[in-house]
């Protein structure tokens, strides 16, 4: 059986083939397709590989909450980097932004057993940053089912159901903390 992008390119060149389309003609839409192709059927919508929450707090608030929340639920913040603050030590203007980097071994161990490889996603980073030229702060991290994609089969039931469940946890966490009630 064949896969879909080669059904669809034998469709093109049969279609191209039936209109009798002169041969350096042919060449080049078959060669155009082939270059357009991949990149439509591969390409993914950017908000289901990643999730923003708008904060319902200033920027400062913000992060302290997220903090906050991270430590009571024993999550490890390994790192806090502050672009900002390294923006204005070269003279350069940033707005505010600052990236935590999140996780719980437990869990993330045992993706990296699998394949190490998914290490160089984690721990999770989640950016908190505000919208230049408003107060609007937002709180934007890549969601886990996406990235994981890259590194593990798409067959394996319960490790998807169990990135689904982290990536769901963080989600829910993210939009407690700073979303008012």
């Amino acid at each position: 059986m064949q896969n879909q992008p080669t059904k669809i390119t034998n469709k093109i060149f049969l279609s191209i083939n039936k209109y009798k389309i002169i041969k350096p003609m042919r060449t080049f839409l078959l060669l155009f397709m082939s270059l357009l192709l991949p990149t439509t059927l591969f390409s993914q919508d950017t908000c289901t590989t990643s999730h923003s929450v708008v904060s319902s707090y200033d920027f400062d608030e913000t992060l302290k909450r997220l903090k906050l929340t991270f430590e009571e639920k024993n999550l490890t913040l390994f790192a806090e980097i502050d672009h900002t603050a390294h923006a204005e030590k070269v003279s350069l203007p940033l707005t505010s932004a600052t990236v935590l980097l999140v996780g719980n071994p437990k869990a993330g161990t045992p993706l990296m057993q699998q394949n190490v490889e998914i290490a160089i996603e984690l721990p999770l980073k989640i950016l908190v940053f505000k919208k230049e030229g408003t107060a609007q702060v937002y709180v934007h991290f890549k969601k886990l089912v996406p990235l994981a994609k890259q590194y593990f089969s798409s067959n394996d039931a319960q490790l998807h159901a169990s990135l689904k469940q982290i990536e769901n946890t963080m989600i829910r966490l993210i939009e407690q903390t700073v979303m008012e009630k």
